[in-house]
């Protein structure tokens, strides 16, 4: 009996701990499933899962005036290191970089970090094949939304990023607009317990919830006539830049720099001569460009008109002795001041330019903005930022008379830009009126929708419609039978000015280093575009800058031929 009820109590003692060990379990259970699944599930997670972002550096786009991407961004296939899980293999390692080029990667297995590393944007197709085939642990080829493509357009307009924050162009510019976005999808890697990558299991997208936020920036560029500026400049301009803008309106339809640079390689621009140098806004001396200007206002002031005859000799010698040639060294002979500017006659516009006096001839400077750059939607250029091939940044024409004639000749005392240029020829493509130059439209939401409108451009008239009118028609003459017939376009005809300016530096030969320029509008019958080129080291712009002129004034007469329609009716400009 006292037997029995011992076993009884020790029966009931192991039923009590089993019943307490069973509590406790599903207590642990309760507390894992129900009370606190959310943390445990999330630090499970974080065990077998890594997210990469889709969007490494989230940012409002930059469109054209048809809300196309001129940055070449979108999905491309791109190389993520994830510096915990690589595995240092050396032999893997260099044949990864007789590919892709040399690349920042750890010396050693599992280095420190488990943030995402993005090492090179815009893979082909072949080239993520092989890097998926050589199998480096940590390494991954995942399609990623890259800031910008190996097409990316206008790109010292645009700029680029530092460590995600706008550094140059637009993208420092609107800082605060491009940079409201935030990333939307994430790229899920799973592994299992030892660390390796579950292949079948990766790589699926994580949606995240849309920003409403996102901001881009609505530019006047055209891409497609920026992508054919910038074709042609590959081919024929090693240094320069060229410009082509709306005849009225200012807009700048296409405007790119050379020697170009990569945006995404910086380390590699700064170490090239000159790459990040925006050309377009540079400041260099004009040359015979500026005999437009003289002209303008010799015959606005009435002291000359364009049958007046003068005789050069091949150069104008001043009483001080001071001689300034001509570019034909044994002269012109006599010819009218029209045909002195269709042949860029030195002595000729030296004449004028000492009728006209220093005050005058500055007082047409100032009518035509060129002494102060100005272009909307990149704001008021900052003094570090006008740059000039002589440190100089303004129009500063000296007292004496052998000042006023290098002046007239566009050398000493006059430094404009590219975009300049433009706007000067714009005055008499449009029939004498000076209209602000426009880069910037509008700032738009993530569907398109407006959310700025940046300022109207100012519009005003500065020269007299019949003046106007002269100077194209002398302009005409230039590209006929002047110094210019090498940018005569056949379809719908073209009209400019051609200029050789002189740098004042010497080649290893000992030769005169020249800037080729040419600037000018198609067609001659209610102007639509204007072209102005610069080409650094060019020799002659009849020779070098007019035919890089003539293929893109073809190409924009081909494209208004196939569009069928006018998408400018000057009248509209000239009646003012």
């Amino acid at each position: 009996m006292v037997m029995t009820m011992l076993n009884n109590r020790r029966l009931y003692a192991v039923m009590l701990i089993f019943l307490f060990m069973f509590l406790s379990l599903v207590g642990r259970l309760i507390n894992l499933q129900l009370l606190n699944y959310s943390q445990y599930a999330q630090q499970a997670a974080n065990l077998q899962e890594r997210h990469i972002p889709e969007e490494p550096i989230p940012r409002g786009n930059i469109l054209d005036r048809n809300y196309r991407s001129i940055t070449d961004g979108g999905l491309k296939l791109s190389l993520v290191l994830i510096p915990s899980l690589f595995q240092y293999d050396p032999d893997k390692v260099s044949e990864l970089e007789n590919i892709v080029g040399k690349l920042s990667l750890p010396n050693k297995s599992y280095a420190t970090g488990s943030k995402p590393v993005f090492l090179q944007p815009d893979l082909t197709l072949q080239e993520s094949n092989i890097i998926n085939n050589l199998d480096i642990a940590g390494l991954f080829v995942v399609p990623m939304k890259i800031r910008y493509g190996s097409q990316s357009m206008a790109r010292h307009l645009v700029g680029h990023l530092n460590e995600g924050v706008g550094a140059m162009g637009l993208e420092a510019r609107y800082q605060t607009e491009l940079n409201r976005a935030s990333n939307e999808n994430n790229w899920s890697l799973l592994f299992d317990a030892r660390g390796n990558l579950i292949k079948g299991l990766s790589f699926k997208k994580v949606e995240e919830k849309s920003s409403d936020d996102r901001l881009s920036l609505r530019t006047t560029l055209d891409l497609d006539v920026q992508v054919k500026v910038e074709a042609v400049m590959d081919e024929q301009i090693e240094k320069g830049a060229v410009v082509v803008m709306e005849v009225g309106s200012g807009e700048v339809l296409a405007a790119a720099s050379r020697p170009n640079y990569q945006q995404d390689k910086i380390s590699q621009a700064l170490k090239n001569d000159g790459s990040l140098f925006n050309r377009v806004m540079a400041v260099y001396h004009p040359g015979s460009i500026f005999k437009i200007v003289v002209a303008v206002a010799a015959l606005e002031e009435g002291i000359v008109t364009p049958d007046e005859e003068f005789n050069c000799t091949g150069s104008y010698i001043f009483p001080s002795g001071l001689e300034i040639p001509c570019w034909k060294t044994d002269g012109h002979g006599k010819l009218t001041f029209a045909q002195a500017l269709a042949q860029s006659c030195n002595p000729t516009f030296i004449s004028v330019a000492l009728r006209l006096g220093k005050e005058k001839l500055l007082e047409y400077v100032d009518k035509f903005g060129l002494e102060q750059e100005a272009l909307i939607g990149w704001y008021n250029l900052a003094a570090s930022e006008v740059v000039s091939d002589t440190g100089d940044n303004t129009i500063k024409i000296g007292y004496s008379p052998g000042d006023l004639g290098n002046a007239a000749v566009g050398q000493k005392g006059v430094m404009i830009s590219p975009l300049q240029v433009a706007s000067l020829t714009n005055v008499i493509a449009s029939g004498g009126m000076w209209t602000e130059p426009r880069l910037i439209d509008t700032v738009v939401d993530d569907q398109g929708r407006i959310v700025t409108v940046l300022p109207p451009s100012k519009t005003k008239r500065v020269i007299k419609r019949d003046t106007a009118i002269i100077l194209q028609q002398m302009m005409l003459l230039t590209t006929k039978e002047g110094t210019g017939t090498k940018a005569w376009v056949p379809e719908g005809g073209s009209a400019g000015k051609t200029s050789s300016a002189e740098t004042g530096a010497l080649d290893e030969a000992g030769n005169q280093i020249v800037n080729a320029w040419f600037t000018g509008y198609v067609p001659t019958e209610r102007p639509q575009y204007v072209i102005s080129v610069l080409a650094e080291g060019g020799i002659y712009g009849g020779q070098v800058a007019a035919p890089v002129f003539k293929e893109i004034g073809e190409y924009l007469m081909f494209r208004k031929i196939s569009e069928g329609a006018d998408s400018y009716e000057p009248e509209n400009v000239l009646s003012n």
